[in-house]
């Protein structure tokens, strides 16, 4: 798939031949996956990914087969949603109810109210939700292009047929009021304590322009270097045309951004600046990179190593 992307220069090919799987149906091709175009998100500030991806699944299930929770009830149930897509940004709702963002990434967040949240890849949110007696599919949209997938959450007393396939993921909610990490503070029991910084670093999200190439630039961007026990600052300034998700390995920061969010992932959106702080506290070898799994392939990585 990076090969298609990078004879592309990001998703704009030609058709190439098809591929047959061994049921006889004909598959498409990389080359096909990548020519669709990169989708678009006002929400996201733009393109959204490069790869219109055939199939989605919860779970490991397709929508047509889709996987079930089965709960008491009159039950409050909390939900834990990982995304776990290469590149995939998606919507999530229950149809016929409204959902409440209690976490994101491990972190307590101040309870948020809302009828879908946006989960990008990498990012875990939780959530409650109150539950009568019925049958309900958890939808997953793909935000910005065509696709989607669900699960089904029903009560142990609920009789009926089970919903699937393409109708059943046609839910109002996913279009009503969405919950975006700009929405959400953290709990004050998770809140990171305020510190001046002991370091700045300075950092700028760029994109090639004679192929496929994504990257971490700046003059602080070889010299990600911390001290134990210090406060790093970084700001990381999206210059590209595309949103990023950056991931922070073996810490979590908090959002100045976004009102002190503690998380370890958090979307940049193209022309955004965002400013994460976090606590040297675990010496080793890191990195902050982008969770689109074929920008951070082609480059848009920077290694963070502790000394003395």
């Amino acid at each position: 798939m990076l090969a298609a992307l990078g004879s592309t220069g990001g998703g704009h090919g030609s058709h190439g031949s098809h591929g047959i799987d061994v049921s006889g149906e004909i598959t498409p091709t990389a080359q096909e996956l990548v020519g669709q175009g990169m989708g678009h998100s006002d929400v996201l500030g733009g393109p959204t990914q490069h790869i219109a991806y055939p199939l989605h699944l919860i779970n490991g299930r397709t929508r047509e087969d889709p996987a079930r929770l089965e709960v008491p009830s009159g039950s409050r149930v909390r939900l834990r949603v990982i995304n776990a897509a290469a590149e995939t940004p998606y919507r999530i709702a229950l149809a016929g109810h409204r959902l409440t963002v209690i976490a994101a990434d491990g972190f307590d967040t101040q309870p948020f109210e809302t009828d879908a949240a946006l989960i990008a890849p990498a990012q875990r949110l939780d959530l409650t939700v109150d539950l009568s007696s019925g049958v309900w599919p958890f939808v997953a949209r793909v935000e910005g292009r065509e696709g989607s997938t669900l699960a089904v959450i029903g009560t142990a007393d609920a009789a009926g047929a089970t919903p699937t396939g393409a109708r059943a993921t046609e839910i109002p909610e996913l279009d009503r009021r969405l919950a975006v990490d700009a929405d959400l503070r953290p709990a004050e029991h998770a809140a990171l304590p305020e510190r001046e910084p002991d370091q700045l670093w300075r950092l700028e999200l760029i994109e090639g322009t004679g192929g496929y190439v994504w990257g971490i630039a700046g003059e602080d961007a070889a010299r990600l270097q911390p001290r134990l026990g210090e406060r790093i600052r970084m700001q990381l300034t999206n210059t590209t045309s595309m949103w990023h998700p950056m991931h922070l390995h073996g810490h979590t920061f908090a959002s100045r951004t976004h009102a002190g969010l503690r998380r370890d992932t958090i979307a940049v959106l193209p022309g955004e600046t965002a400013t994460l702080d976090f606590d040297a506290d675990n010496p080793g070898r890191w990195m902050i990179h982008c969770h689109n799994a074929y920008h951070f392939a082609a480059g848009m990585t920077a290694p963070i190593r502790y000394i003395r």
